[in-house]
């Protein structure tokens, strides 16, 4: 059993927790009705539960070296896809800000790829790539909700950077990933322990980034949207 951080499963544990309570205050706070709201929460749920038997069971039974490298790109691009071919569904008349850039703020537990990289468990190129690259993001969100939450509305122009960084950062952080994974052609982190695939990590490239990646098509479709009032709404986020 690999000995990960404490810390790393009590974040990742409390993030967990705290990701439907996000999914469901971005649809019931932006005047989506209550029935809407509870059922794509509830198919996140859903999701999120099926990604734990498959962080902890499911994936040790495909035998092919490039099946879990390969179920992770897929995984993290079939949600983004159901927000672009339901957008009307899914984004309507847009979504509050202060909720999408909210939920990307979770994106500073990118520091525990850089902690258990320092205790041997995730390769070193991995680990700096996609820790410092979610850090960076994370950061630039809580500077924006910050802005939001105190009734500065931002530029649009610095949310569409958001997504920008945000998009950048995911794509090299899976190629990274990808590269370090134990396949015929690994070209990082060969001769080390490579673990991100393993729970409490694993919930993070299982679970937590494709919301994450949705989210940010879900910010770019409402920012297209002309309902600025309900995107930049000065209800509290908390309420």
């Amino acid at each position: 059993m690999l000995d990960f951080s404490i810390l790393s499963y009590v974040v990742i544990i409390l993030t967990l927790l705290v990701v439907p309570y996000l999914i469901f205050g971005t649809y019931y706070y932006s005047g989506h009705g209550l029935k809407k709201s509870v059922s794509i929460t509830s198919g996140v749920i859903i999701w999120g539960i099926i990604m734990l038997f498959t962080i902890f069971r499911w994936q040790f039974n495909i035998s092919e070296p490039l099946g879990v490298p390969l179920l992770l790109v897929v995984n993290l691009l079939w949600p983004s896809l159901i927000v672009v071919f339901w957008k009307k569904y899914f984004v309507g008349n847009g979504l509050n800000l202060r909720w999408l850039t909210g939920l990307q703020i979770f994106r500073l537990i990118g520091f525990l790829f850089l902690m258990e990289s320092a205790r041997n468990l995730v390769g070193v190129e991995f680990a700096n790539v996609a820790g410092i690259g979610d850090i960076v993001v994370g950061t630039v969100a809580l500077t924006l909700f910050v802005q939001l939450v105190s009734n500065t509305n931002p530029s649009k122009s610095a949310f569409y950077l958001l997504i920008i960084f945000g998009v950048l950062d995911f794509v090299s952080a899976f190629t990274f990933g990808f590269l370090s994974s134990e396949i015929p052609f690994q070209v990082f982190a060969q001769g080390e322990i490579h673990a991100v695939n393993i729970f409490p990590l694993g919930a993070i490239p299982f679970f937590l980034v494709p919301i994450a990646m949705a989210y940010h098509w879900l910010m770019y479709f409402s920012l297209k949207t002309k309902n600025l009032i309900n995107i930049f709404s000065i209800q509290k986020f908390f309420n």
